[in-house]
């Protein structure tokens, strides 16, 4: 298993077409690593989505093997990365998500993109982070610790970072 550290991604200052290409420059590292993914997709959102985000939303929702949507609220179920328009389309669309996370083979969370962007992390290995460090301030990336709180420690441990505590 490969070493990951949990990093949540600081988006405060961030403008919409700037933070859309961070979260897909992120995504584009943890791409070999991820087995599935999916996202939540809404009718009405804070900011009109671009035209090639809708197209990616459509997109997501025609891979869906989901046949009933809620009015107004589509959700994809979990896709398997394979197909490569499908996985861009997710790319595009994960930033506008209300949810959008990607796992590995074995379930554990490898990204995850939440509220239009609003809350961010990613789980990457050193070599990853070292990719991510030129393109990104380093700032930027914070890793997410203990003190943090509990979902944090929870996070940690399914990102593979530290062993889960043993039941008594």
């Amino acid at each position: 298993m490969r070493t990951r550290v949990a990093y949540g991604l600081k988006v405060d200052d961030l403008d919409g077409a700037h933070l859309a290409d961070v979260i897909a420059l992120l995504l584009g590292l943890v791409e070999d690593d991820v087995a599935t993914f999916e996202a939540d997709i809404p009718a009405t959102t804070r900011v009109p989505w671009p035209p090639r985000v809708a197209a990616a939303a459509n997109k997501l929702l025609a891979a869906s093997s989901r046949r009933r949507q809620q009015p107004g609220y589509g959700t994809t179920g979990l896709l398997r990365r394979g197909d490569a328009a499908v996985w861009d389309a997710y790319v595009t669309f994960a930033p506008y998500a209300y949810c959008a996370p990607a796992s590995d083979d074995r379930a554990r969370p490898i990204a995850d993109v939440n509220d239009e962007g609003d809350s961010v992390w990613f789980a990457l290995t050193a070599e990853q982070y070292a990719a991510a460090v030129p393109q990104i301030a380093p700032a930027r990336l914070e890793p997410l610790s203990e003190r943090q709180g509990p979902l944090r420690s929870l996070l940690r441990r399914r990102a593979g970072e530290e062993p889960s505590p043993r039941a008594t």
